[in-house]
């Protein structure tokens, strides 16, 4: 998931329109825009063809991920 997230934010950030916006790019693929979108549609496709007790074990792990952030944000600095 973070993955997919991470190849859609490759494609919003290296359109055109975002370089004077944004700065300039520290790094620019040369399959630029074709590999982040060959990563978005894998995600998505093995989102769609996993199995319940995957996606459940899935959000269950991303739930965990979730409450220790913020445990590690309430708890003071050592």
């Amino acid at each position: 998931m973070t993955y997919g997230v991470s190849c859609g934010a490759a494609v919003a950030l290296g359109r055109p329109g975002r370089a004077g916006r944004a700065g300039t790019a520290l790094f620019v693929s040369p399959l630029s825009p074709l590999v982040p979108v060959l990563g978005v549609l894998i995600v998505v496709a093995l989102a769609a063809t996993a199995s319940r007790a995957q996606l459940a074990s899935g959000v269950a792990a991303l739930g965990v991920g979730a409450l220790l952030f913020l445990v590690s944000r309430r708890s003071p600095s050592a």
